[in-house]
């Protein structure tokens, strides 16, 4: 069988490097990791500067229909 990478962008575009790289970071389990909970907490703090809040912030994640 042969394979072939599929490029998963609208159009005939070529993507650079730099903006690939970061799909193959490897972010922790949010049921089992504690590095998840770290990253989600700072990123948590970082909205909540962006949106001048002292509020939670919530962040949901899932398809695109949970918009």
């Amino acid at each position: 069988m042969k394979t072939y990478a599929i490029g998963l962008v609208p159009g005939p575009v070529s993507v650079p490097r730099a903006f690939r790289e970061p799909y193959l970071e490897d972010y922790g389990s949010a049921d089992l990791e504690e590095e998840f909970f770290l990253l989600y907490e700072e990123n948590e703090r970082l909205l909540r500067r962006f949106l001048k809040t002292e509020n939670s912030v919530v962040i949901q994640s899932g398809e695109g229909m949970c918009a």
